[in-house]
């Protein structure tokens, strides 16, 4: 994931939202989805992955939170 992130990081400009975002916190947001998508759980919305500039707070933390759960 660090990898990809960091590719496309290359090749964007820098109002782009992945530029501007922290590479471990897309990755959080990244496996957090991965891991509801895994489970089943919301699938609808967990296909794709949202990298959004500004993210709540509560939404950062929850992130932190549930990417540890995912190990791959």
């Amino acid at each position: 994931m660090r990898l990809y992130l960091q590719a496309v990081r290359a090749r964007t400009t820098s109002d782009m939202a992945v530029y501007q975002r922290d590479v471990e916190s897309m990755v959080r947001e990244w496996r957090a989805h991965n891991f509801f998508y895994l489970i089943h759980v919301f699938r609808s919305r967990t296909k794709d992955v949202d990298l959004e500039l500004s993210q709540p707070w509560y939404r950062e933390l929850f992130c932190r939170v549930v990417s540890f759960f995912y190990f791959w």
